[in-house]
């Protein structure tokens, strides 16, 4: 799930396990250039804590390059990196 707060535009990404309990795997706020297409189906994000880098980058498979490409803009929107 991808969260917007608005009128801030701060953008929080949750991923859960697909299991029966929805383990929460991944919760953070993505900055906009902490965000890279790698490949045709993957989206490379750096991980933050409260906005503050990390260091930890997660690689997010997607089923294809449409979703990917879908994923990767929806990251970006509303930031100086959107097309």
């Amino acid at each position: 799930m991808l969260y917007e707060q608005r009128p801030t535009m701060i953008k929080q990404l949750v991923v859960e396990a697909d299991n029966r309990d929805k383990t929460i795997l991944i919760s953070t706020i993505i900055l906009s250039d902490g965000v890279e297409r790698v490949g045709k189906t993957g989206v490379a994000v750096t991980l933050s804590d409260n906005g503050v880098r990390t260091g930890i980058v997660y690689m997010i498979q997607l089923k294809n390059e449409k979703d990917a490409g879908r994923f990767y803009e929806s990251l970006l929107q509303g930031t100086d990196r959107s097309h």
